[in-house]
């Protein structure tokens, strides 16, 4: 956790550091490997606002509350079909 928060972030304090060519590269692999884990879960955050947006759009002033149950329900059964 402490690896991944310094990579990320990148303060990289230089306390813990690879001192051999095997070292640096399952550093480098894992620094790509969190990259895109990161990436993956920062796309399905994205994609996700990006829906409730379009929902939020489709709704207008909230007049229209069994428009809004409907595409709820609609977006429900997508998400179990992604799973």
């Amino acid at each position: 956790m402490y690896y991944s928060f310094t990579t990320l972030s990148t303060v990289g304090f230089g306390d813990m550091r690879p001192v051999n060519d095997q070292e640096r590269i399952m550093g480098a692999i894992l620094m790509m490997f969190g990259n895109a884990v990161f990436s993956f879960i920062m796309t399905q955050f994205l994609d996700i606002l990006a829906s409730w947006k379009e929902v939020d759009e489709d709704i207008g002033d909230g007049e229209q509350l069994p428009l809004f149950y409907n595409i709820m329900k609609r977006m429900n059964e997508d998400q179990e079909l992604n799973y």
